[in-house]
């Protein structure tokens, strides 16, 4: 859930989890008045509103691989409309090539041979850059999309990272399931941190773009190692 952008509704995520399923995002006054929604096929997980009555949620998009024939569900970002328009800002499989996973990453219900390939799981939209954070849970990675063009602006992860290591830090970044921009660069809410046992932490980055190096700056945890696999 989260509150309207006017401060007068809630907002939540009637979601489903299935590329051929509607889904909404529902809006429900304070004042007790006649909820409203917007809907669009196969929104899931995550959603946030970026204009009054504008919202970005996550979609699907399945294929099959022209090499293997192998069949992936991707995932798009995309944009719907009080009006019922909805457009596609982003999508995966413009930037990455998917490649089969050593461990199941489960399936849709529409499709249960498409291996789930990046599980995007919290988007984030920052004003001021008029950009999209997402995390991809399967990937170990953040994306940084710039919202007019759909262009990827930055990975963040270990292995298809934008940005090389800074000397002396050390990046993992294991089962993301949030990014937000800080003055320095990224904090990360990490589900079960390697860099601690496994225990839930945040991470923080520094990013310097004009060389493209990252530089690991602290971590936090809770003193009895608290698990929590939802954003937190």
């Amino acid at each position: 859930t989260r509150l309207s952008l006017d401060g007068q509704a809630i907002l939540f995520n009637d979601r489903t989890y299935d590329a051929e399923t509607m889904a909404s995002i529902q809006r429900v006054p304070i004042d007790g008045s006649d909820s409203t929604s917007v809907e669009a096929m196969g929104l899931h997980t995550d959603f946030v509103e970026v204009e009054p009555g504008v919202i970005a949620s996550f979609g699907w998009d399945v294929r099959t691989s022209e090499e293997s024939g192998q069949q992936f569900a991707g995932e798009t970002i995309l944009e719907v409309s009080g009006d019922g328009s909805v457009r596609e800002v982003w999508n995966l499989f413009d930037h990455l090539t998917p490649e089969k996973s050593s461990v199941d990453n489960g399936a849709l219900p529409c499709c249960p041979d498409a291996e789930i390939w990046a599980h995007l799981n919290h988007l984030h939209y920052d004003r001021e850059e008029d950009a999209y954070y997402a995390t991809a849970r399967n990937l170990d990675a953040v994306f940084k999309i710039d919202r007019t063009s759909g262009e990827l602006l930055w990975v963040l992860s270990g292995e298809q990272s934008s940005f090389e290591l800074a000397k002396g830090s050390e990046l993992v970044l294991f089962d993301p399931h949030s990014a937000v921009p800080t003055e320095q660069g990224v904090l990360i809410y990490d589900t079960v941190s390697p860099l601690t046992n496994g225990c839930t932490a945040l991470s923080e980055f520094a990013l310097d773009e004009s060389i493209w190096e990252v530089e690991h700056l602290d971590i936090y945890t809770t003193e009895d190692c608290q698990q929590s696999h939802f954003m937190g």
